[in-house]
C-alpha cells in the first residue's frame, strides 16, 4: 500500500507544470526602443517564440517541470546582433532589459 501512495504522489508530481515568465524592453544602443524583436524561451527541446511591441516591451513565458531547470533565452532581429542568456526556472524576471548592438553594414561588392 505505501508502494501505491508514493507512485500516485511521483504520476502526480510529473503532472505539475511550473512556469517561468520574463517581462522586459528591448532597445537599441541609444536608448530607442526596437519592435518586432523575436524573443524565443527555450526548455529542452521545446520552444516558444514572442516578439516585442511598438514600444520595445515583451512578456514571454514557457511551461516546465516542477524542478529548477535551465532556460535558453534568445533575442533576435535582423541587423543587430543576437543577444542569448541562460535563466534557471522555475521564476519571474521582471524589468528584463535587454540592449541589441546594430551589426555594421555589409561592404559593397
Amino acid at each position: 500500500m505505501r508502494l501505491l501512495g508514493i507512485l500516485v504522489t511521483l504520476v502526480s508530481l510529473t503532472a505539475c507544470d511550473a512556469w517561468t515568465s520574463v517581462r522586459g524592453t528591448i532597445r537599441n544602443d541609444v536608448g530607442r526602443p526596437i519592435s518586432g524583436a523575436t524573443i524565443t524561451l527555450k526548455v529542452g527541446s521545446e520552444s516558444r517564440q514572442f516578439t516585442s511591441v511598438e514600444d520595445g516591451e515583451f512578456v514571454a513565458s514557457v511551461s516546465q517541470p516542477p524542478w529548477k531547470t535551465d532556460i535558453a533565452l534568445t533575442v533576435s532581429k535582423p541587423g543587430y546582433s543576437s543577444f542569448e542568456k541562460q535563466l534557471k526556472g522555475p521564476g519571474q524576471f521582471k524589468d528584463f532589459d535587454v540592449v541589441l548592438q546594430k551589426l555594421p553594414p555589409e561592404p559593397q561588392k
